[in-house]
Order: C-alpha cells, then sequence, then structure tokens
C-alpha cells in the first residue's frame, strides 16, 4: 500500500512539473507560477529522498538499525569527491527529513557520538544522474545498507531550473 501511494505521489509531482513547463512554453495565455513550479519541484525532490531512505530502511537488519548513529555525508561526484551539485544539495537536505521519519537516529556533526555514516555519490549520464548510498559503519566500513535511484535529466534540469543554474550537468 505505502509503495503504491509512493509512486502515486511521484507520478503526481512529476506530471505537475510536466504540466507547469508546458504552460509556461505554450503560449496560450497561461503562465507559470513561479510559487506553483517551486512546489511541484520541492515535492519532486521530496520523493526522491523518501525512495532512498525507504529503500535504506528496507535493506537494513531492524536490530542493526537501532544500535546506529548516523552522521550524513553529503551526495558528491564519483569522480571528483569535493563536488556536488545544485540538486544532490536539495536532495541531501530533504534526505536528512525522509531517514528521520524513517526512524534512523542522525547526528548532524561528526563527533564520536556517531558509529555510522551515510555516504552518497552520484554519477552523470547522458540520460541523467544515477545516485548511489549506503551506511557504513565507520571503524569497520562494514555496509550495512544501500538504495540506488535514477533521476532523468529532464527531471534534474526542473529540478535546477528554479535556481537558474544548468553547468553541474555533464553532456559527456
Amino acid at each position: 500500500m505505502i509503495v503504491n501511494l509512493n509512486k502515486f505521489i511521484f507520478l503526481l509531482a512529476l506530471l505537475t512539473i510536466v504540466n507547469l513547463h508546458a504552460q509556461a512554453k505554450c503560449g496560450s495565455g497561461q503562465f507559470m507560477q513561479k510559487k506553483e513550479y517551486k512546489k511541484a519541484v520541492f515535492t519532486y525532490v521530496s520523493v526522491i529522498s523518501r525512495k532512498i531512505a525507504k529503500q535504506l530502511d528496507d535493506n537494513i537488519a531492524s536490530d542493526k538499525k537501532a544500535s546506529l548513529y548516523v552522521y550524513i555525508e553529503p551526495i558528491v561526484n564519483l569522480y571528483e569527491p569535493k563536488k556536488a551539485s545544485i540538486a544532490t544539495k536539495k536532495i541531501d537536505e530533504n534526505l536528512l527529513h525522509a531517514m528521520f521519519i524513517k526512524g534512523f537516529k542522525l547526528i548532524s556533526v561528526k563527533s564520536p557520538k556517531a558509529n555510522s555514516e551515510m555516504i552518497a555519490t552520484y554519477i552523470n549520464y547522458k540520460s541523467g544522474m544515477l545516485i548511489n548510498a549506503r551506511i557504513i559503519d565507520k571503524k569497520t566500513k562494514e555496509i550495512y545498507t544501500s538504495a540506488q535511484i535514477f533521476v532523468t535529466k529532464k527531471e534534474l534540469k526542473s529540478i535546477n531550473k528554479i535556481y537558474g543554474k544548468y553547468s553541474w550537468f555533464s553532456q559527456n
């Protein structure tokens, strides 16, 4: 039931973005309201974050999850680890909330209390971005859970359009 609800919310957000984008381009006298567009994109970013959090939650043993205190690292480029995109920064912020709602115990700063960390990377492709996330033990480097999601180029451009930047996306 929850999976179907998530799919419905995801599709609704995507259709809203496509509809608003089409209204802005069609010249039919209807103009896209910036507020509506932002809300649709926020909803889409939220859905991406919830999907990652759900996969992380689904793939972890409950006894292991109960003992973890997770520090979340920013989502970075696999090949340039100091580089993050605008889209991944937005997903990062929403992911904190999505993981909290799923019952993960989160640590906001690196500290001795954080016994694990979520590390996530992205890879750009011509058709979009692949995001991989995993929660690992800080000492042993054992992977407790992982998640993977693909976001299309069109969807990423919608996320980034609000902020007026597209330069992060590799066309190669």
